[in-house]
């Protein structure tokens, strides 16, 4: 079902207060292993920001040296 010309607004000015969008490229022959990983899970998204949330954890831990 189509959006109402409201429902876009709304939507609009919810993503520029609450959202962020990152874009990235990678490089078919240097990053051929993450482009391996990205094309076999369904959720890169969620796949990003695990192992994002993991390496920061990882990264405080080893800082506070834990």
């Amino acid at each position: 079902m189509a959006k109402s010309a409201a429902q876009q607004a709304a939507q609009k000015r919810y993503d520029a207060q609450n959202t962020r969008v990152y874009t990235f490229k990678l490089n078919n022959k240097t990053d051929a292993d993450l482009i391996s990983y990205l094309d076999g899970v369904p959720n890169k998204q969620g796949a990003i920001k695990t192992a994002l949330r993991e390496y920061i954890e990882r990264r405080d831990r080893h800082i506070s040296g834990k």
